[in-house]
């Protein structure tokens, strides 16, 4: 074998080699670039998922607080309604005992006026039982 030959067949040797690298180089690259799209997607497929279902896990937060809400206010409501009309009808009893209150003091002063025109009566009549020559006997009895 002479020098050119083996030349030729080292060369051929180094430079099927080195391009047969070079080519495998290439394809493993775009086939680990697609692999990282895909892998990309795949997050965002899966970051996209997580977000809906937080935002469903929001909503569905949300929407009980506001049932609650909504029951805290008609109970509110229920209690105010309560509330007034036993103010109401603590109101009406206080007109109704300041009405007989009145009644009651003016029906005092009544007994009170009787019992002084009794008392002065009494005092007439036991001083005509004196004048008589009689002894009182009613104004021994009184306080």
């Amino acid at each position: 074998m002479n020098s050119e030959l083996l030349t030729s067949i080292f060369v051929s040797v180094i430079g099927s080699g080195i391009l047969a690298t070079i080519l495998t180089a290439i394809v493993t690259r775009k086939k680990l670039s697609g692999e990282v799209k895909n892998l990309n997607v795949d997050a965002s497929q899966k970051q996209v998922q997580t977000s809906l279902e937080l935002v469903e896990s929001y909503k569905k937060a949300y929407d009980e607080v506001c049932t609650k809400l909504s029951k805290l206010q008609e109970d509110m409501d229920e209690l105010s309604e309560k509330f007034n009309t036993k103010i109401e009808e603590l109101s009406n009893e206080n007109i109704i005992l300041r009405n007989d209150l009145k009644n009651i003091s003016e029906e005092n002063v009544t007994l009170k006026l009787e019992n002084e025109d009794m008392s002065n009566r009494i005092t007439i009549l036991e001083a005509q039982v004196v004048s008589l020559g009689g002894t009182p006997t009613i104004k021994s009895r009184r306080k």
